[in-house]
């Protein structure tokens, strides 16, 4: 499920603003979820509703650049979006 959130946040956002999906953010009352695109998939955080929504978003955006880099040491592409492939406009 939080694939296909991913995915349809990564179109809007990225239509939108000309760039891919940095990180959605869903803030109710029984919990925070944040969701990063890290290229091959996506960082998932659920929160209690006390949780630091900022700090949240921070450490899963690092997450998903660090998973990101490791990735690229270890020579693995990232798979295509539905915004198209990764690094290029939809």
């Amino acid at each position: 499920m939080s694939a296909a959130i991913g995915r349809a946040a990564s179109l809007l956002l990225g239509t939108a603003a000309g760039d891919g999906l940095k990180a959605a953010v869903f803030d109710a009352t029984q919990g925070k979820l944040v969701i990063g695109d890290m290229g091959r998939g996506y960082v998932v955080a659920i929160a209690d509703p006390g949780a630091n929504l900022g700090l949240l978003r921070l450490e899963v955006e690092t997450a998903a650049e660090e998973l990101r880099a490791s990735l690229a040491r270890a020579r693995i592409e990232p798979l295509e979006s539905a915004a198209g492939p990764a690094g290029s406009p939809a």
